[in-house]
């Protein structure tokens, strides 16, 4: 069985399609995800969150929070979700939406 060097794992796990050395920065991700917090941890969490770079907080309460997450690929934007997910007081991180579309339609 011949092996396809097109692809590489690494690169495609972290959310690049290809080998191509551009890989994932050659894209822009612009995701939404709902996080829901610990009740007595809700005030804690809403400055924790608001400092990540990358995210942004739009809309709280009930102990649930909605963010807007943005990087250079769905990686790095899923790297976020994970980094969130995994922070103490958070029960669940959810993607609700992703957008992603070449940095040269940008006009990067």
């Amino acid at each position: 069985m011949a092996r396809d060097d097109s692809i590489d794992r690494r690169r495609f796990l972290s959310g690049g399609r290809t080998a191509d050395p551009a890989g994932p920065d050659t894209e822009h991700c612009i995701s939404s995800a709902v996080v829901l917090v610990l009740p007595h941890r809700e005030e804690e969490m809403a400055g924790r969150l608001a400092g990540i770079p990358g995210v942004e907080v739009r809309a709280r309460g009930n102990n649930r929070f909605v963010l807007v997450l943005e990087g250079p690929g769905n990686g790095a934007v899923g790297g976020l979700l994970t980094r969130i997910a995994v922070m103490d007081g958070v029960i669940a991180a959810n993607m609700v939406f992703e957008h992603v579309e070449p940095s040269d339609a940008r006009g990067v």
